[in-house]
């Protein structure tokens, strides 16, 4: 495939001013894959633009990195987000804006979000917030709840990490946050523990996150660790 990609970016573009070609996830591309791009990179023919998109750009080789011109993308505003919900996804306004919330500025996570997903998420976030410091049987069900497999793991770990930022952005006394539905929990949240060690938590969270997505770390012993270090 990368080879057809390569020489058809050797053909001038027909009817635009260039050839673009778009390399998503480009984390993802295997060692021979990406050095076979670093030529393209180093010298691109005329009229061509190669973008590569990822969020995790640390995991990009150095060669690839030297090669390529960082461009910043923010997020969407929700506005558009929610117009574009309730045209293509014919939604309510309401869930429209929690949807748009929730997607993070991302029109194609807009777009593909499980609305069963909303449940699940209400769900962690009161499992999460049930958890007392004193009852270490129940942080090791939660761990065996949400670390049955990678995929369930990440996802809890995801909707763990809005839902602390929306406990910081509530100490702060923002009245607008991503899980709108659960502000009363969020300000309960907030008033249990201050900012440092809430921030403490979004790290030894974020660590977790980092152990499973990016070193194939175990799971549940992750999600463990995460919990001990947080609650003990």
């Amino acid at each position: 495939m990368r080879r057809i990609v390569l020489s058809r970016l050797g053909f001038p573009p027909h009817e635009g001013r260039a050839v673009v070609c778009i390399v998503r996830g480009a984390e993802e591309l295997t060692i021979s894959a990406a050095n076979a791009l670093l030529k393209t990179l180093e010298e691109p023919p005329r009229g061509t633009v190669l973008v590569l998109t990822t969020s995790m750009p640390d995991k990009l080789l150095p060669t690839i990195r030297s090669r390529c011109a960082k461009a910043h993308f923010g997020p969407l505003p929700e506005r558009f987000l929610v117009e574009k919900i309730v045209a293509k996804r014919k939604l309510d306004l309401e869930l429209a804006h929690q949807v748009a919330r929730l997607a993070g500025g991302s029109l194609s996570r807009a777009l593909e979000m499980d609305l069963k997903g909303l449940t699940k998420r209400r769900e962690i976030i009161e499992a999460f917030e049930a958890l007392k410091r004193d009852d270490a049987r129940g942080w090791l069900q939660f761990a065996e709840v949400y670390g049955d497999g990678r995929v369930e793991a990440e996802d809890c770990l995801d909707v763990l990490s809005v839902w602390l930022r929306d406990v910081v952005a509530a100490q702060a006394g923002a009245t607008s946050l991503i899980n709108a539905d659960l502000a009363d929990l969020a300000q309960k949240a907030a008033a249990k523990d201050g900012a440092p060690a809430i921030l403490r938590r979004m790290t030894v969270l974020d660590e977790a996150k980092n152990a499973i997505s990016a070193r194939n770390g175990a799971v549940r012993l992750q999600l463990e660790r995460m919990l001990i270090e947080m609650l003990a």
